[in-house]
């Protein structure tokens, strides 16, 4: 999927994922290449691969989606990733995936509509 600019001035890009269990280990390499390409710092680097590797381990191993989209987007210094499911499921907001991110991520939130289900997190550079 091509880069693309988002309507305020950032840039965005959403890649699909099949839901098993390398789905944790190809979202964090992909987030990692594009933010990196972005211009991002390490530190949002490596909290931004936390937080999406237990959001997508959350999906795979909590629900029987058979994908996940996965969009990386980066406005300023601040950079946001939401993993979206194919129906409504609320198990990925409990346990430890969304402690992890709570205490990681500088905010974080779901949205729960129709049939799919979206947890988002945003990092900014220290």
């Amino acid at each position: 999927m091509a880069d693309r600019a988002s309507g305020d001035g950032g840039r965005s890009e959403r890649r699909y994922l099949a839901a098993d269990l390398l789905a944790p280990a190809r979202a964090r390499r992909w987030a990692r290449q594009q933010l990196t390409a972005w211009g991002q710092p390490g530190d949002v680097l490596d909290r931004v691969e936390l937080c999406l590797s237990e959001l997508v381990t959350s999906f795979v191993t909590c629900t029987d989606v058979p994908e996940v989209a996965v969009t990386v987007s980066v406005t300023g210094p601040e950079a946001r990733v939401a993993v979206v499911d194919g129906r409504v499921d609320v198990a990925p907001l409990d346990g430890m995936a969304m402690r992890v991110v709570q205490s990681t991520a500088d905010r974080w939130g779901a949205q729960l509509e129709d049939d799919t289900a979206m947890l988002w997190f945003t990092v900014r550079a220290d």
